[in-house]
């Protein structure tokens, strides 16, 4: 019996889950009001999405690229004030 309740969790676990999320919503919007609840939403979303592996990626490339950038524009520096010494 107890496998069985098991199995039906994890068969049914997007139906649990978002059971779950609509509840802690309807309980957001009758606690704080409408424009509240939107914001919660809203921090949670760009939360999740200022945590994805996928965004530590591209940041640690756009990082990169400044870097070499960077670094291309002090030794360009360099190279002319070399130039222009008198």
């Amino acid at each position: 019996m107890l496998e069985e309740f098991i199995a039906n969790i994890f068969y049914n676990r997007k139906r649990y889950f978002y059971s779950f999320i609509g509840f802690v919503v309807a309980l957001l919007l009758v606690t704080i009001g409408l424009d509240k609840t939107i914001f919660v939403v809203l921090v949670t979303i760009l939360g999740y999405y200022l945590g994805s592996p996928k965004l530590n990626e591209k940041l640690k490339k756009i990082k990169n690229i400044l870097k070499e950038d960077l670094r291309e524009e002090t030794d360009d520096k360099k190279k002319n004030s070399k130039r222009r010494t008198f």
